[in-house]
C-alpha cells in the first residue's frame, strides 16, 4: 500500500490495475497486480535513476519506494 500514489492516481486499486476512468464499471475484470512485476519495475526505477523510469512507475499509479517486504 505505501506504493499506491493514492485514491486520484492513474491505476488506484491496489489489487488490479483498473484504470481510475473505469472504476465504477463492474461488468469488466482487470489484470491483477504482482509482488514480482511490481518489485521489478520499482527496483528498475530505483537503479536506473531516470525521468522515464519514474513515468513508468507513475503509469501504473506507483511510487518509486523501495518496500523491505519484497
Amino acid at each position: 500500500m505505501a506504493l499506491i500514489r493514492g485514491t486520484t492516481c492513474l491505476f488506484p486499486c491496489p489489487i488490479c490495475l483498473v484504470p481510475q476512468a473505469q472504476l465504477a464499471n463492474i461488468s469488466c475484470s482487470w489484470s491483477k497486480r504482482s509482488q514480482e512485476k511490481t518489485e521489478t519495475l520499482v527496483e528498475n526505477v530505483l537503479n536506473n535513476h531516470s525521468k522515464d523510469a519514474a513515468e513508468d512507475l507513475k503509469k501504473q499509479g506507483l511510487r518509486p519506494v523501495r518496500v523491505e517486504f519484497f
